[in-house]
């Protein structure tokens, strides 16, 4: 579902894409934070989703402060 989200977000280049994708990066962070167990597999699990709000805070997409300001809601 993140998969599609990102393409959904990179073809429309809408804010409202960009929102959605932060949200459900976020919320995977929180459930990976929740159920990490040291397993390699949650790792990469955990670092695919802050790769995602790490791209987002990129000042060539959206900028560290939006993105704060957006995971802050």
């Amino acid at each position: 579902m993140l998969l599609e989200l990102i393409n959904t977000a990179k073809t429309s280049r809408s804010i409202v894409a960009a929102i959605t994708l932060l949200q459900k990066a976020v919320e995977g962070l929180l459930e990976a934070v929740a159920l990490f167990a040291g397993d390699a597999e949650m790792i990469r699990y955990r670092d695919a989703h802050l790769m995602i709000l790490k791209a987002l805070q990129d000042s060539r997409a959206f900028g560290e402060p939006w993105v704060n300001r957006q995971v802050t809601k």
